[in-house]
């Protein structure tokens, strides 16, 4: 996974489906040990208030959750309707592109969970 910027931590996902966050010099910052079985198309922004979040899409395809790094503390979760195939986020997290699975696709800003 790549970052624009430079991340405060290291992250370090393993096959048990843990994501860890590692200080530069090597001490364990936080654990991330969801309910979801998958964690799809993760992706690192970095949000108006300059905090790089964690964000991807639940396993259950129809959650978006994100976390603030290093600490992992959840920031936010949006719940749709369909099930998301893809999405993307603006790198500053003002607006986001969702794809669905039956070939449509809406915006959404993702501070006030609007669609």
């Amino acid at each position: 996974m790549l970052a624009a910027n430079p991340l405060p931590c290291i992250l370090i996902f393993t096959s048990d489906k843990r994501v860890y966050s590692y200080s530069i010099n090597g001490i364990l910052i936080a654990s991330l040990n969801n309910s979801s079985r998958n964690k799809i198309y993760p992706k690192i922004i970095r949000n108006s208030f300059f905090n790089d979040c964690l964000i991807y899409v639940d396993s259950s395809r129809k959650v978006i959750v994100a976390f603030e790094l290093p600490s992992f503390n959840k920031v936010n979760s949006v719940l749709f309707d369909r099930n998301v195939s893809s999405f993307a986020v603006q790198q500053n997290g003002e607006f986001g592109l969702l794809g669905y699975e039956d070939g449509s696709f809406n915006f959404f800003h993702p501070s006030t969970k609007q669609i």
